[in-house]
């Protein structure tokens, strides 16, 4: 498994991941539809040769905050370490643009995620009121605090 990130995505990556996606949600907008209206977006993706088994996108929501906003894994590929890489592999790259935290929120019926953030060190600091249900606040400092 390789492990890509990308500063910007562009028309054509958010294309690619657009069957994974599909996969996943069953949404009837297409992502670049829910992309739009974001700002400029980091993609972690996880490929096995040519195919996409997994991805994180996520934006800037401050000076030294990042907001993890969308990921998926193929459900033929879940519970083999595809999410905990991605998370690495975004956190990592995050540290070295010099973010401070991450956040990012999710929903009791997606256990799975929610499993793997209180695993990957995320502390759940509330919740709010969204339009399919509560979602769960996480957030997870990048910088361990000096001793």
């Amino acid at each position: 498994m390789k492990v890509q990130v990308t500063e910007e995505a562009d028309e054509a990556l958010l294309a690619r991941l657009e069957p994974l996606y599909q996969r996943v949600f069953s949404d009837v907008r297409t992502l670049q539809e829910k992309a739009a209206a974001k700002p400029a977006l980091h993609v972690t993706a996880a490929w096995e040769r040519e195919t996409l088994i997994g991805f994180k996108i996520g934006y800037r929501t401050g000076a030294t905050t990042f907001y993890s906003w969308l990921g998926a894994v193929d459900p033929d590929r879940r519970r083999a370490g595809v999410g905990s890489a991605l998370m690495r592999g975004q956190h990592e790259a995050l540290r070295k643009q010099g973010y401070i935290s991450v956040c990012m929120k999710t929903m009791n019926r997606w256990r799975g995620m929610l499993i793997l953030a209180l695993k990957h060190e995320f502390f759940i600091t509330g919740t709010e009121k969204g339009e399919k249900g509560l979602k769960i606040v996480l957030e997870k400092a990048l910088t361990k605090p000096q001793q």
